[in-house]
């Protein structure tokens, strides 16, 4: 907090303050959590630096984190799927086949094990499975985005072709449902017509040739218990013009 986040929501605070004696203008204030939270865009936040940084964590991790490992699971089940069926190494450009990989990565590879909620008053579910006001439940994320009656009897392999009934997410519950559904679903997987960021990632990853590394394969980690790798190196066949275009590459929001 010391080295990290109180400095640089001082800054924030500072260029509002230029922007309100009148020697900055609004326009060019960084549009990003540390500005809301130094405006106090909702006056509850007030001064609880603890809400901050614990919403400045889950900020980084579920931009930074999440994204990069949804992102490499999705590489090592498209290179595992093409090598049983190589006819659809042709649809790599295609967004629509890119789109359904992450959505099946997604479902049998979410980032978060479970959903806790806290039961608000006495219920009996459509399970017959009665809970009470004030119990502890968990969602497991993982085995309900498995379930067989709704994802078919080949549920724990991956299919990009996948079909699922009316009213379930093809993804799973990997960004949870509801209220609280996680806010990041149509910057990963695109919504209103636009395409997500990991279908851009991935169409620029196959369009210069990206392979796995036949002299070092990939490895997961022997002392953590999630679902990521340690290590993940891969090749590319073509770089000309890749950094150009990751760092000058623009995701277009809803």
């Amino acid at each position: 907090m010391r080295s990290f986040y109180r400095p640089a929501l001082e800054r924030h605070r500072r260029l509002i303050a230029e922007v309100e004696v009148g020697s900055r203008e609004a326009a060019s204030l960084p549009r990003d959590l540390l500005g809301l939270l130094a405006a106090c865009a909702d006056p509850a936040w007030g001064e609880d630096d603890d809400l901050g940084l614990r919403e400045t964590i889950v900020t980084l991790n579920a931009t930074l984190d999440t994204s990069s490992v949804i992102l490499v699971q999705a590489l090592a089940e498209a290179f595992t799927w093409l090598e049983d069926h190589p006819h659809d190494g042709a649809l790599l450009a295609d967004p629509d086949f890119l789109n359904r990989l992450v959505r099946e990565t997604l479902r049998l590879h979410p980032t978060n094990t479970a959903f806790f909620r806290r039961v608000a008053e006495d219920v009996r579910l459509e399970s017959g499975r009665s809970l009470r006001a004030g119990e502890m439940v968990a969602i497991r994320v993982g085995i309900a985005s498995r379930d067989e009656s709704v994802y078919g009897a080949d549920a724990n392999e991956f299919n990009p072709w996948r079909t699922v009934p009316p009213r379930a997410y093809d993804y799973g519950l990997a960004f949870g449902s509801g209220a609280h559904k996680c806010l990041g679903l149509p910057l990963i997987i695109g919504a209103g017509g636009r395409d997500g960021s990991h279908v851009h990632l991935l169409s620029m990853l196959f369009a210069h040739g990206i392979q796995l590394d036949p002299d070092r394969p990939p490895r997961r980690p022997s002392d953590l218990d999630r679902d990521m790798y340690e290590s993940f190196p891969v090749l590319l066949r073509q770089t000309s013009g890749l950094v150009d275009e990751l760092a000058g590459h623009q995701i277009a929001g809803p």
